[in-house]
């Protein structure tokens, strides 16, 4: 169980960001805030998408094992992280759309 935290806190860690610039916060920019979360749905999505081709190769594997955990063990800790993926780039999507509608008051 300890490697699967491991194998799932690298793959987070090697793909998330620290938020938007704070400059565009600090000036309330919100059509480049917008643009801003829209981008990073965008890459989350990508993210989410090479993940499932990962699940996919995971599933394919010759041996019962990958680094000490079970196969199936991965698949499910990669789908795990995909949905985390996948909910992030909704609420960055929310979060795009939100500030559009900031423009237009």
């Amino acid at each position: 169980m300890l490697a699967l935290g491991i194998v799932g806190f690298a793959i987070l860690s090697a793909c998330t960001t620290t938020g938007p610039p704070a400059a565009l916060v600090a000036s309330n920019d919100h059509v480049r805030l917008a643009e801003w979360y829209g981008e990073e749905a965008e890459h989350l999505r990508a993210r989410a998408a090479q993940l499932r081709e990962m699940a996919k190769q995971y599933e394919y594997v010759r041996y019962s094992t990958v680094v000490g955990v079970g196969r199936h063990e991965m698949v499910d800790q990669l789908n795990m992280v995909i949905d985390n993926y996948t909910s992030a780039a909704k609420e960055a999507d929310r979060l795009a759309e939100a500030h559009r509608a900031m423009v237009l008051e």
